[in-house]
């Protein structure tokens, strides 16, 4: 649980820490590894504590990342100024398990930015579809 007490699922941290672990970027291993192109999918779910986790896991793949690598984020965003109905219920059942938030497209663009990377495009198929969100090195 939370420091501030609010409920989080018990697996979140579980699978968050499985990731970081299988994908050891650490500091002293980043500059032995650069990669083109990198996808990740539904790992950076919104709650307080998973925000600084997603916000480390995200800086590690920033360092790593070359100046034409791209990384792809395949994950449910909410529509900055007018949200689908499926993404308003899915934003809803985060809220009520998980003590969480859907990200909008504002957010996950602040996100990228705080560990150095640019939204270069946004790609969603069609309503109820998952956003593809391409970031790369400034």
């Amino acid at each position: 649980m939370p420091k501030d007490g609010s409920a989080m699922h018990p697996g979140a941290s579980h699978c968050a820490a499985g990731v970081s672990a299988r994908l050891d970027l650490s500091t002293e291993n980043a500059k032995d590894v650069l990669i083109n192109d990198l996808a990740i999918g539904n790992v950076l779910t919104e709650t307080d504590e998973m925000l600084e986790m997603g916000r480390t896991f995200l800086g590690q793949i920033a360092k790593v990342l070359n100046k034409d690598s791209r990384l792809l984020i395949h994950d449910t965003l909410m529509d900055d100024l007018h949200p689908e109905q499926y993404d308003t219920r899915a934003d809803f059942v985060m809220m009520s398990l998980f003590g969480g938030m859907e990200r909008s497209q504002q957010q996950m663009r602040t996100l990228l930015q705080s560990v150095g990377l640019t939204v270069t495009g946004s790609y969603k198929p069609g309503p109820e579809q998952w956003t593809i969100t391409e970031a790369m090195l400034p």
